[in-house]
C-alpha cells in the first residue's frame, strides 16, 4: 500500500541516504505499486516536499518501454548491399514516465542495414524528432 504523502515525506527525512527501492521496501510498497511510488516521489521533489538526493543516488526507474508499431517500408538503396527501413513506434509509459510528461504518440524512424557476409547488420539509426502527425 502507498503511503501518504505526509508519511513518505517524514520517511524520507528520516532515512537520510536510503535508496528509492528500499525506501519503498520498508515501507511495505508491492512490486506492482513501485511506479507509482516513483510517480508519488517525484511529485513530491518536483513541488518541493522533497528537496534532497539520497548520499547513494537513486535508482533510475523504468519510465517507458518501446513498442514497435509498423515496418511501414523497406528500401532499396543504390548500393544493392545496403536497405533502409522505416518504421513507426512508440514509448508506452510507465506511472513514473507519465509523471516526467512521457507519451505514447507514434514516431518513425529508419534504420539502415548493411549486408556482410554472415547476413544483415543494423547500421545507422535515424529517429524524426517529431511524432508523426505533429
Amino acid at each position: 500500500m502507498l503511503p501518504s504523502s505526509d508519511d513518505l515525506i517524514r520517511r524520507v527525512e528520516e532515512s537520510r541516504g536510503q535508496r528509492t527501492r528500499d525506501l519503498a521496501s520498508s515501507l511495505g510498497v508491492t512490486g506492482e505499486e513501485y511506479d507509482d511510488f516513483v510517480a508519488l516521489m517525484l511529485r513530491l521533489q518536483s513541488d518541493g516536499s522533497i528537496i534532497r538526493v539520497p548520499e547513494g543516488g537513486w535508482d533510475i526507474p523504468e519510465v517507458a518501454r518501446f513498442e514497435l508499431i509498423d515496418v511501414t517500408a523497406i528500401e532499396p538503396q543504390s548500393d544493392p548491399g545496403l536497405a533502409r527501413v522505416v518504421y513507426t513506434w512508440r514509448w508506452i509509459p510507465t506511472a513514473g514516465g507519465r509523471a516526467f510528461g512521457r507519451t505514447d504518440a507514434p514516431r518513425e524512424s529508419r534504420v539502415t542495414f548493411r549486408r556482410n557476409q554472415t547476413g544483415w547488420r543494423m547500421s545507422t539509426v535515424r529517429e524524426n524528432r517529431g511524432r508523426i502527425g505533429g
